[in-house]
């Protein structure tokens, strides 16, 4: 990939990725050659690895892992021919690794990044947002709110627990039994 691939398949500036690039190649001569004789009409072609030491130099490990994951397991089923079809292919892949990671991490079973979860006990409980997302429900903060307001009523009528947990967006939102949302959410 070129710096300006991945720059578009991170979310960051050419910029960016080049300072990112520029540091793992104080380290690596050989990352050092390619940056060296990369032009503009001949850019760097970075391999997996070269690709993944430079994502993780400006995003961390975990957005490498889920980059080698990507490579690893969703082979392309046909060679784009454009820069968009590239970038529609990247984006794709990114979107079903993060899906499939929001998944594994909502029901507990396999391990986020390079980090196994802590806990081994199954998930009881998830907000509204979550369990919309691993079901692939499209709700707009208004169905949340409404169903929030309805849901708290059922736990309060049934005796069940509400759990407020912290919250970037919100500050804290509520988390209900996962029962309570199927039964909730099935038709």
């Amino acid at each position: 990939m070129t710096i300006k691939e991945i720059a578009e398949a991170v979310g960051k500036t050419d910029r960016a990725v080049r300072n990112w690039a520029n540091k793992v190649a104080e380290k690596d001569s050989s990352m050092s050659e390619l940056i060296s004789v990369s032009t503009s009409t001949h850019p760097a072609d970075f391999g997996k690895n070269e690709t993944m030491a430079i994502i993780e130099k400006g995003m961390g490990k975990n957005a490498a892992y889920m980059y080698r994951q990507n490579a690893d397991s969703a082979p392309m089923s046909y060679q784009p021919h454009t820069d968009i079809d590239k970038l529609v292919a990247l984006v794709e892949t990114l979107v079903n690794t993060v899906t499939k990671m929001s998944y594994q991490s909502a029901t507990n079973r396999q391990p986020i990044g390079n980090q196994l979860l802590l806990s081994e006990e199954p998930i009881t409980a998830m907000t509204l947002t979550g369990y919309s997302r691993v079901n692939n429900l499209s709700l707009s903060e208004g169905d949340k709110r409404t169903a929030g307001m309805v849901l708290r009523g059922i736990c309060n009528q049934r005796g069940l627990t509400i759990k407020p947990i912290p919250d970037a967006h919100y500050g804290r939102v509520n988390t209900y039994p996962i029962e309570l949302l199927d039964e909730y959410y099935t038709p």
